[in-house]
Parts: C-alpha cells; structure tokens; sequence
C-alpha cells in the first residue's frame, strides 16, 4: 500500500546523502577538471586522475549549491566525477550511505580481487592502490560504455595490475538484454525492469569461465553487485572459493529475494556469513 510518510522519509533520507557528498566534494584537493578527450575528468593534487560519463539532470542543483573557491577548481560538466569520487573511490559504500564494501576485509599487498558490477573502475583504482604492483584486480563490467571509462581510467593511471572484463554474470553462457534507465548513470541489470529503459545486448559468462580466461589461480576478496543476479552469478561459480565477500543482494529475482537464498547457499559452501540490513552479506571462509 503506498505510504505517503515512508515517500517522504526517503526524500528527506536521499538529501540528507546528497549533502554529505557535497561536504564530501568540498575537502577534495582537486588540481584540475574539464573535459579531455571527450570525457569529463577530475585530477586530485596526488596525481589519480578520474574518467566518467556525462552528468546526470540532477548535478547542476548539487553543484550550484558547492562553496564558489570549489567550483573555481571544479568545472561543471566534471562535477558528477567529483560526486562519484566521494561516493565509489572514497567512501565505497555497497550502496549510497550503505555499509562500507571494505568493512569486514580490506585488501593487502599482492591481493587478487575481484569486482562485479565494477562500472567505472573508481572503487577499483582503490583496490589496486591496496594490493599494489604485486596484486591483481578483476574489475567485471558489462555495459561498454562503462568499461571504456574503466580502461581510461586504469591507463591514465598506470595501474597495470587491473584486468578488465567487459561481460555479465551469469550462471552459463549467453547473450542478454540488459535494462538501464535512461540518463541513469549507474550500471545496468539484467533482472529489473525500469519504465522506458534504455536496453542493450549484453554476452554473459559463468565466474568459472571468466576466472579461467583471465588466468586467476585464488580470490582474496571479492565485490558482488549485479543489480539481482547474485543469486544466478554464485550458481556459476564452482572451481574457486573466495576467501572474503561483500555482496549487495538488494533486489529480488523472479525466485524471490535474493539474499536469504545466497546466505544458504554460502553457508553451505562453508562461510561464515554476516548480514546487515537491506539484503547486505559479508562472508568469510
């Protein structure tokens, strides 16, 4: 039954978000932003520079409302890179305000890790900064448009250690249609359905195939969020046991939610696994 008073929580909730990205945007040490080769970019006074997609409506109300020295730095048609940097590179949450993806496991030195639904490659560039030269990154995306940004972005940093991967996750091998909002900047799913989406023909793969493509002998530690195909992408996991997992299984399948479902299957596999509200599994072995 519609809730006019749950509508309103969550518009006030959704601002309350929008307004620590913003204080978020104002402590970045931002040395320079604009538009290069097309994309927009911001580079930080360390050097990591940052490639995204073209701002969503909504940015320009976010962005007038920074402090004026910010936007002296900060260009306009850069500002949803600036927003996405507080958001996926430094506060890595499995969700905006979510629990943090790092926050029963943080990867070491000579790691190998793997992120699904890597859109961009900003919490990836994170977690190639944490296993080094010696570690690997399997960033897994499968809209194309995001994964060129998620190779820019891996080349114009120099981070060799970081594999891409531009396929879905499935339990065999397939071609899907793959559903997006339209102007949604995120990624894509294959399960839920928007009004008026933008659809794409994705190929799909299992882990199993994906994992021996790529030449990965172990998982340290692994990021799953696949938009409510969690549940499909373990069924295609079998020959590799990740040692940690953050898992956003928020959504449900045509089965029903997907979390209690994973949590078994998990458990059976022999994890210990912890949940935190709203579909969130952190899993160990």
């Amino acid at each position: 039954m519609f809730n006019p008073f749950e509508v309103l929580r969550s518009r006030a909730a959704v601002k309350r978000q929008r307004i620590r990205v913003n204080e978020g945007v104002t402590q970045l040490k931002i040395a320079e932003s604009g538009r290069r080769d097309g994309m927009p970019f911001v580079t930080l006074r360390d050097g990591l520079t940052f490639y995204g997609g073209d701002a969503p409506k909504f940015t320009g109300t976010w962005y007038a409302r920074l402090p004026a020295a910010v936007r002296r730095t900060l260009a306009p048609e850069a500002a949803h890179v600036a927003f996405d940097i507080v958001i996926r590179y430094e506060e890595g949450g499995l969700k905006l305000g979510g629990p943090k993806k790092e926050s029963r496991y943080v990867p070491q030195p000579g790691d190998i890790v793997a992120e699904m639904g890597a859109y961009q490659g900003f919490f990836s560039l994170k977690l190639a900064e944490q296993v080094g030269p010696t570690g690997r990154v399997i960033a897994i995306e499968p809209m194309p448009d995001n994964t060129d940004l998620l190779r820019a972005n891996a080349t114009v940093n120099s981070l060799d250690q970081i594999t891409v991967v531009q396929s879905g996750v499935w339990w065999e091998k397939d071609t899907m249609t793959f559903s997006r909002r339209k102007q949604d900047g995120q990624s894509a799913s294959i399960g839920l359905a928007y009004n008026a989406p933008d659809q794409f023909e994705v190929p799909v793969n299992t882990l199993d195939t994906i994992f021996a493509q790529a030449d990965v002998p172990r998982v340290d530690f692994m990021v799953v969020q696949l938009n409510g195909a969690e549940a499909k992408a373990f069924a295609g996991l079998t020959t590799l046991q990740p040692r940690n997992l953050a898992i956003a299984a928020r959504y449900d399948d045509e089965d029903g939610p997907v979390a209690p479902r994973l949590r078994k299957t998990l458990t059976d596999r022999g994890y210990k696994v912890d949940e935190e509200p709203g579909g969130f599994l952190f899993a160990s072995c």
